[in-house]
């Protein structure tokens, strides 16, 4: 469960919560994200809107308020992931790819983003002008407003929840 505080806590079987990521209260100064190589439970993190697991059993954070993914390793190690990637606001969608990219919202400039280990990033939809266009056109000139949560769809393609216009919008692998 992700916090606005900068914490990730775990549920387990039993229904009782124990820390997985985050320093609350905070260690350092809230400004500076830190923690890289070590403990995620000491790591100081802003605010967190989404977490999804990669298949190789790590954890990715989307931290909002420092703009970044972080990567929590099955060894519970935490790290920036693709820390080359710009991102304006990371809020509430993490979709890991099977070709081992990452879909990341990013809300404020209403485009989804894929993101690769590599740091490298390309936009997967979203012109970056809100606004309500572009079905069944080329994906990366589609208006979207507010695009806040992803899904996989039973095609291999992207949902996108577009907050702002009420819909949820499908991008097909092949484009």
């Amino acid at each position: 469960l992700a916090s606005y505080q900068g914490y990730v806590d775990r549920m387990a079987p039993d229904r009782s919560f124990s820390r997985f990521a985050g320093a609350f209260p905070f260690t350092r100064d809230a400004r500076d994200p830190s923690g890289d190589g070590g403990p995620a439970v000491l790591a100081a993190m802003g605010k967190l809107t989404d977490v999804a697991q990669q298949s190789d059993g790590s954890v990715l954070i989307a931290d909002g308020g420092f703009h970044q993914i972080r990567r929590v390793a099955p060894d519970g190690t935490i790290s920036t992931w693709a820390a080359q990637a710009t991102l304006d606001w990371p809020h509430g969608g993490i979709l890991p790819r099977p070709d081992g990219s990452v879909a990341v919202t990013d809300n404020p400039v209403n485009r989804v983003n894929l993101l690769k280990s590599d740091g490298k990033s390309s936009l997967l939809a979203g012109s970056g002008e809100a606004g309500f266009s572009g079905d069944g056109g080329p994906p990366e000139v589609a208006r979207l407003n507010g695009p806040v949560h992803l899904a996989s769809s039973p095609g291999g393609g992207v949902l996108i929840s577009d907050l702002d216009n009420g819909r949820v919008r499908e991008v097909l692998d092949e484009g």
